[in-house]
């Protein structure tokens, strides 16, 4: 993660002067941006190139903490150097639809005398359009660490977590403010504006910890409860999230900075395994996300530097969980126009 950010930004640097060849920055709009229909034109155009294709370089910390109340007041995890990952990513959107694949370099972390392995798969499809956005994606980790309270202790790096969830953004103010600006740069946004934004996301959710989660020398009954010996936790959910979104532009959109802000709660019913035996707990539990992204989009090339800050609780009475997630990743698109007139008629 040291030399992840220096790097990003030599990335960023370059595609921006490759850009700039091609659509230097000046005040007049790009060659490329019409109006797009049902929205104010005055705020959002659309590009004649409706696909493109994209690359990302990234990095990641993560930290989970996992406590009981009865011994100690939650907090988020600032250990993210515990679960750390450099990623590669590509992308292609064509028109409307848009699919990532996330692969997470192999990398040694040295977590006290070991030497250990993280693992990272993440897969996502999504369908952007004006007033809202769906997206599906799957996320899969192992050999991570999960910390005690006050990092007194960690677990063994053989924790396995996967997440499955569809989510689903409605941007109110979709007539001036564009959310497919500020995501995936797939449109322009003319003039500075905002909006609210809801999420609603379903969720699927999998814990597995086949040593455990604290060390039996630490691990009290009188502490833990129904979750002493943690194995398994599973839990399917929903969380409903309002947000906030602002684009900040200029010369008339060509430089743009996106700030997107969200925090609520959601609802989870957990299926859990433990030592003494099988459970069911419902709860309620919060999580937000910050992220910044700013970058060049142009007509022709695009290109951003995004950094995003996540959080969550999940409170299971006693015990609990808390995460925090730092991103920090460097996006070049290429747009092109029409596949479908390149192929003959007689394939189609």
């Amino acid at each position: 993660m040291r030399y992840a950010g220096l790097l990003s930004l030599l990335l960023l640097t370059f595609f921006f002067a490759r850009a700039q060849d091609a659509d230097s920055i000046v005040t007049r709009l790009p060659p490329g941006v019409f109006d797009m229909p049902h929205v104010n034109p005055k705020y959002i155009g659309k590009f004649n190139k409706p696909s493109n294709i994209r690359v990302i370089l990234g990095t990641q910390g993560s930290g989970v903490e996992y406590g009981s109340v009865k011994n100690t007041s939650p907090g988020l995890n600032t250990d993210l150097y515990a679960n750390s990952s450099n990623y590669i990513g590509a992308g292609l959107s064509y028109k409307l639809i848009d699919g990532d694949l996330y692969y997470y370099l192999p990398q040694t972390r040295i977590q006290r005398s070991e030497e250990q392995t993280l693992k990272q798969f993440k897969l996502a499809f999504s369908y952007a359009a004006q007033a809202f956005t769906v997206r599906a994606y799957f996320s899969n980790m192992s050999g991570a660490i999960v910390s005690g309270a006050g990092e007194n202790y960690q677990s063994s790096p053989n924790i396995s977590m996967v997440r499955v969830a569809v989510q689903s953004d409605y941007v109110f103010n979709h007539k001036r403010y564009s959310y497919r600006a500020a995501n995936a740069m797939s449109a322009y946004q003319r003039k500075t504006a905002g909006s609210f934004l809801l999420r609603a996301e379903f969720f699927y959710r999998e814990l597995g910890a086949d040593s455990g989660l604290v060390p039996p020398d630490r691990e009290k009954a009188m502490v833990f409860q129904r979750q002493t010996g943690l194995r398994i936790l599973k839990a399917p959910g929903l969380q409903l999230i309002p947000g906030y979104g602002w684009n900040i532009v200029a010369f008339k959109g060509k430089l743009l900075v996106s700030p997107v802000v969200f925090a609520g709660p959601g609802f989870a019913y957990n299926f859990y395994k433990t030592t003494l035996g099988r459970y069911a707990y419902p709860n309620w539990e919060w999580s937000s996300q910050f992220l910044v992204s700013a970058g060049y989009n142009g007509a022709r090339f695009y290109s951003s530097l995004t950094a995003s800050l996540e959080t969550g609780y999940i409170p299971l009475d006693p015990s609990y969980f808390s995460s925090t997630t730092l991103k920090a990743y460097v996006t070049a698109g290429y747009r092109f126009g029409y596949i479908e007139k390149f192929i003959p008629k007689s394939l189609l």
